[in-house]
């Protein structure tokens, strides 16, 4: 029977402390401009602590829930730093009540925003 090296064993835990992704912020602004602040997507384990030596993951945005069929642009794939990942270029093309962002990466639990609002 082989035994797992101590690199090996101390990368399977950091993957069992990673349990979800937790979204920080949402979308507030007017339609077709950049957002600030930039939304921020946290690496977390199962107490919600943030994962401050994940560096590897990659984190991807999408629109949720789209009440006016509009277009999420900017930089739409972000990797980790520090167990954070800031997406800070982001837009949506038209207004609307109730949009929601979705975060997403592999083998993590995805999460969503609040429901926001895109104005003129």
């Amino acid at each position: 029977m082989g035994r797992m090296s101590e690199d090996r064993m101390h990368k399977a835990l950091e993957q069992l402390k990673k349990s979800s992704l937790r979204l920080r912020h949402a979308l507030r602004s007017t339609s077709g401009r950049a957002t600030p602040p930039a939304v921020i997507v946290a690496v977390v384990d199962q107490f919600g602590n943030v994962l401050t030596v994940d560096n590897n993951d990659t984190v991807t945005l999408a629109i949720g829930n789209n009440p006016s069929g509009g277009t999420l642009s900017g930089t739409l794939t972000v990797t980790v730093g520090n167990g954070i990942a800031t997406f800070s270029d982001l837009s949506i093309d038209l207004m609307g009540q109730g949009y929601t962002l979705h975060a997403s990466t592999t083998g993590l639990t995805d999460a969503g925003s609040n429901p926001f609002s895109i104005t003129t």
